[in-house]
C-alpha cells in the first residue's frame, strides 16, 4: 500500500494531529497519515474492512498501538541480533499492517490483513523493501510501499468470477426465452386463455423485471465499486437505492408467482368449489400486492431505523439484518410450495391406488411432479443449504456454481417446459402459420401439469 508522503490529502482526515494521537493512542505522526490513506482507500472501494468504518477505524487502531509496542522494543532486539551494526528499516504501519524492523538489503514479508469481505487471503503474504541504507523504499515507485498484490485469493476470485459469468449468461438467456414466452401468451391470449396460463405469463414478467434489474445492478452498481477510482453523485446514490429496492420488489414478486403456481394447484386438486373471480383476486393480490407491502416495509424500517453507518453503505448493497424482511417471505414461499407438492403427489397417488396397473398415467405423473421443481423454485433450497464457512471451498465453490446455474436458468426451463412445448401452443402455432399436421392433441403431450391436474378436475 503506498504511504501518504505527508500531503494530507486523503478522503478520510483525523480533525488533527492531535486528535489522531488520542484517538488511536499512537504518538507517530506518519502513521496516523498512512492510517489516514489506509481508511480512505477501504472507504473509496466500498468495502469496509469490517461491518462499519467505525468499527474498521477501531480495529485498524489497535493494531498501530500494537505495532508501536514492538517498535519500543527494537532497541533490545538489535542489540540481541547477531551482526548488530547491521542497518535496520525500523518497524511501521503503513496504515493496513505492522511491519516490524528488517535488516537493510532484505524484503520484509507480512501476513495479509484479516479484512472483511475483502477477499484477502490471511497465509498469503505482503511484501516492503529495505534499501541497503536501512530505509524503507521501492525502487521501481521511487517510494516507501507495501505490495498487497499476492494477499487476494485467487482461487476464491476464480470461483467467484465464473459464478458472475453464470448468472450474467444466465440471466440473458432466461430474458430471451421468456420474452419469446410471454409474446406468445399475449399474442395467442383468446385462444389460450385460462388461469393457469395467466399464472405463468405474470411469473415470466416478474422473472424478466428481477433479471433485467440484477443485470443492470451488477454493470452500473457492484462492476464499478470493484474499483477504486469511482464517485457517486447524489442523483446516482438515490438512483441506485431506487434500483435496490426495485431489483429486491421483482425478487420478491417472483417468488410470489411461484408461490401462487403451487397455490392455484393445490385448490384445483383440494378446494374444488371456488370461483374463478375470487381465485383470480388472491392471486393477484399474492403475486403482485404482498411484494409491495413486503419492500415497501422494508425500505420505510430500512431508512428510518439505520444507523448512520448502515446509511453509509453504498446503495444499501451490505446486507444487514433488515433484509430479512424481504428474504423471510422468499425462503417462506418455498417451504409453502414443498407442501403444496407433497400433497400433490399424495393426491395423485391416491387417483391411481384403485388401478396400480396404470404404468402410462404412474410414468406421466412422475414426469410431471418432477417438471413442477423449477415451476415452483424448488431448487432454491441448494442456496439456502451451502456451507458459508471456507472449511471446505472446493465444496463451496460447486454447489455456488451449482446453485448460479439452476437459478439462472430456471427461466429457460419454465418457458420451455409450460409454454414452447405446450401441445396447445404449438397447435396455436401451427394453425397461424397455417402448418397444422393433425397431430392435435393426439401427438406428444408437452407434460404441463398445470394442464394435466386441470383437466382431471373436468
Amino acid at each position: 500500500m503506498d504511504e501518504n508522503n505527508g500531503n494530507g490529502k486523503t478522503g478520510f482526515q483525523f480533525k488533527s494531529e492531535e486528535h489522531c494521537f488520542n484517538t488511536c493512542n499512537i504518538t507517530q505522526p506518519e502513521w496516523c497519515r498512512n492510517i489516514e490513506v489506509g481508511l480512505s482507500l477501504l472507504i473509496k472501494s466500498g468495502v469496509p474492512c469490517l461491518k462499519t468504518t467505525d468499527q474498521c477505524f477501531t480495529q485498524i487502531c489497535q493494531w498501530a498501538q500494537n505495532c508501536e509496542q514492538k517498535l519500543l522494543q527494537e532497541p533490545s532486539y538489535f542489540d540481541t541480533y547477531n551482526g548488530s551494526e547491521t542497518e535496520f528499516c525500523p518497524t511501521v504501519f503503513d496504515g493496513w499492517t505492522c511491519i516490524e524492523a528488517t535488516p537493510a538489503g532484505q524484503v520484509a514479508k507480512v501476513s495479509c490483513p484479516a479484512f472483511y469481505n475483502f477477499n484477502f487471503h490471511e497465509e498469503n503474504k505482503a511484501f516492503r523493501h529495505c534499501d541497503q541504507n536501512g530505509t524503507w523504499w521501492d525502487e521501481n515507485l521511487q517510494k516507501p510501499f507495501t505490495d498487497y498484490s499476492q494477499c487476494p485469493d485467487t482461487d476464491k476470485f476464480k470461483c467467484n468470477d465464473w459464478v458472475i459469468k453464470i448468472y450474467i449468461s444466465g440471466y440473458t438467456t432466461s430474458i430471451i426465452f421468456l420474452l419469446l414466452a410471454t409474446t406468445i401468451f399475449f399474442f395467442f391470449r383468446r385462444a389460450l386463455k385460462c388461469i393457469r396460463n395467466e399464472i405463468h405469463t405474470h411469473l415470466f414478467l416478474a422473472s424478466i423485471l428481477h433479471n433485467m434489474c440484477w443485470l443492470i445492478w451488477y454493470g452500473a452498481v457492484i462492476y464499478r465499486m470493484d474499483t477504486y477510482n469511482f464517485t457517486w453523485t447524489d442523483d446516482e446514490k438515490l438512483g441506485c437505492i431506487v434500483l435496490h429496492v426495485l431489483k429486491n420488489y421483482f425478487m420478491v414478486a417472483a417468488y410470489m408467482w411461484m408461490l401462487c403456481e403451487g397455490l392455484y394447484l393445490f385448490i384445483v386438486l383440494v378446494v374444488t368449489f371456488i370461483s374463478e373471480k375470487k381465485i383470480k383476486f388472491l392471486l393477484y393480490s399474492l403475486g403482485w400486492g404482498l411484494p409491495v407491502i413486503v419492500i415497501s416495509a422494508y425500505f420505510t424500517i430500512r431508512y428510518e431505523f439505520s444507523t448512520t453507518e448502515e446509511m453509509k453503505i453504498p446503495c444499501w448493497n451490505e446486507d444487514i439484518s433488515y433484509n430479512w424482511i424481504y428474504k423471510g417471505p422468499c425462503i417462506t414461499s418455498v417451504f409453502v410450495n414443498l407442501f403444496f407438492l407433497g400433497w400433490i403427489v399424495y393426491v395423485l397417488v391416491s387417483k391411481f391406488h384403485t388401478d396400480i396397473s396404470d404404468h402410462a398415467a404412474m410414468k406421466k405423473t412422475a414426469k410431471a411432479i418432477a417438471l413442477l421443481v423449477p415451476l415452483f423454485g424448488l431448487h432454491h433450497f441448494i442456496a439456502a443449504f451451502k456451507p458459508d464457512n471456507d472449511d471446505h471451498p472446493s465444496i463451496s465453490c460447486g454447489i455456488e456454481i451449482i446453485s448460479a446455474i439452476f437459478i439462472s436458468f430456471q427461466g429457460v426451463v419454465v418457458a420451455i417446459l409450460f409454454c414452447l412445448v405446450n401441445n396447445e401452443v404449438i397447435n396455436e402455432v401451427k394453425k397461424f402459420f397455417g402448418q397444422q399436421t393433425g397431430s392435435g392433441i393426439n401427438g406428444p403431450q408437452s407434460m404441463a401439469m398445470t394442464q394435466y391436474t386441470v383437466s382431471s378436475n373436468h
